[in-house]
C-alpha cells in the first residue's frame, strides 16, 4: 500500500528524500529556470510506487497545497506501458506540505524504468534509464566454536547487487538481573554501511560480536538501565540498491549527499531517482560465540520481572 511504499521510500533514501519534514536546510536551487526537483524510488516488493516533486522557486517559502503544474509518469521501458502517478498532499506539523505523487502497480527486478515529469508547456524533467536490481539472498554462515573467528558472524549477500546503500544490524537486546529476572527491552542499530566487502564476487557483512556487544552495553548505560546483557535475536536489513546509488566517494554518507548535485541522474531538473529494496534476515548467533564476546548465557529460561 501507499504507506508502505513510502516508508520504503524514506527509509532507503534515506534523508534524501525528505519525507518526513527534515530538509528545511535543503536549498531549490534559487536562480535556475529549470522546472522541477524529483526524488523517488521504486521498489519490486511494493504494490504502490511514489515520487515525491516539488517546483523550483525564485524564493524560499513553504510549499503551496494546490495542485502542481505537473504530469507525473513512470515509463517501463521493457513493456512501453506507461504508469500514471496521481498528486497526494502531505500536511506537516509545521504547516508546509509535500506533494506525493503516487501509483499502483509492480515493478520487476531486472526491468529498466524512466521517470518523466511534463509541464504544460511542454517543459520536460526525466531521469536516467533505472534497472530494477535483481533479487539477493541472504546466507547466515554459522560461526565455528572452534575457530580464531568465532565472535565473527558472517551473512552473505548472494546475488551480485550493484550497491549497498545502508546496512543495519539490529541486536533486539534485554537486560537481566543476576538471578536472571528480565529488566528492559531495548533493541539496539548498529550501522554496518561501510563493513562489507567483496570476496570471489559474493559481499560478506561481518559482524563483529565483540565490538557490538560494546556498542550495545555502552547504550544500555546511557539509558541507565544496567544489567546483563541477553539477546532475542538478530535482524539484518540490507538495502540493495541499483548502480546509481553508487556514491561518488565510495562511502553512502547522507550528509554528504544530500547537497545539491553531488548525487543526481535528473535530466532538465535536480534529484535522484533510483530502484531498490531491502532484504532481511532473522537469526541469532551460536550462544557460545555470545557469551565469549560480553553477553550474559540467556539459553536458561529468563523470569519476567
Amino acid at each position: 500500500m501507499l504507506e508502505r511504499s513510502l516508508r520504503m521510500l524514506s527509509v532507503l533514501v534515506m534523508a534524501l528524500l525528505l519525507l518526513t519534514g527534515c530538509d528545511d536546510d535543503v536549498n531549490p536551487f534559487i536562480g535556475t529556470e529549470l522546472p522541477y526537483t524529483v526524488w523517488g524510488n521504486i521498489n519490486p516488493q511494493a504494490d504502490t510506487q511514489a515520487v515525491r516533486v516539488f517546483l523550483i522557486d525564485d524564493i524560499l517559502q513553504l510549499v503551496d497545497p494546490n495542485p502542481l503544474d505537473a504530469e507525473v509518469s513512470i515509463l517501463e521501458l521493457d513493456s512501453g506501458e506507461r504508469h500514471v502517478l496521481r498528486d497526494s498532499v502531505i500536511k506537516l506539523p509545521n504547516g508546509d506540505y509535500r506533494h506525493i505523487f503516487w501509483s499502483v502497480f509492480d515493478v520487476q527486478h531486472l526491468n529498466t524504468y524512466r521517470l518523466e515529469v511534463e509541464r504544460s508547456d511542454g517543459q520536460l524533467t526525466r531521469s536516467n534509464d533505472i534497472q530494477v536490481p535483481a533479487p539477493v539472498e541472504l546466507e547466515v554462515i554459522p560461526t565455528d566454536p572452534n575457530a580464531v573467528s568465532e565472535l565473527i558472524q558472517r551473512i552473505n549477500v548472494i546475488g551480485q547487487p550493484p550497491a549497498l546503500p545502508r546496512v543495519d544490524v539490529t541486536y533486539n537486546a534485554f537486560t537481566v538481573t543476576s538471578d536472571r529476572i528480565r529488566l528492559a527491552d531495548n533493541p539496539v542499530t548498529l550501522s554496518y554501511s561501510t563493513g562489507t566487502r567483496v570476496v570471489r564476487d559474493t559481499v560478506r557483512i561481518d559482524l563483529d560480536l565483540r565490538d557490538d556487544f560494546r556498542a550495545i552495553r555502552s547504550d544500555f548505560d546511557e539509558n541507565e538501565l544496567g544489567g546483563l546483557i541477553c539477546i532475542d535475536d538478530v535482524v539484518l536489513d540490507v538495502h540493495v540498491g541499483n548502480a546509481a546509488w553508487q556514491s561518488p566517494t565510495g562511502v553512502f554518507d547522507a550528509n554528504f549527499l544530500v547537497e545539491p548535485g553531488s548525487l543526481s541522474n535528473i535530466e532538465n531538473g535536480f534529484g535522484f531517482f533510483g530502484a531498490g529494496y531491502i532484504e532481511s534476515v532473522q537469526f541469532l548467533p551460536r550462544d557460545l560465540s555470545l557469551v565469549r564476546a560480553g553477553f550474559f548465557d540467556c539459553a536458561a529460561p529468563i523470569e519476567t520481572g
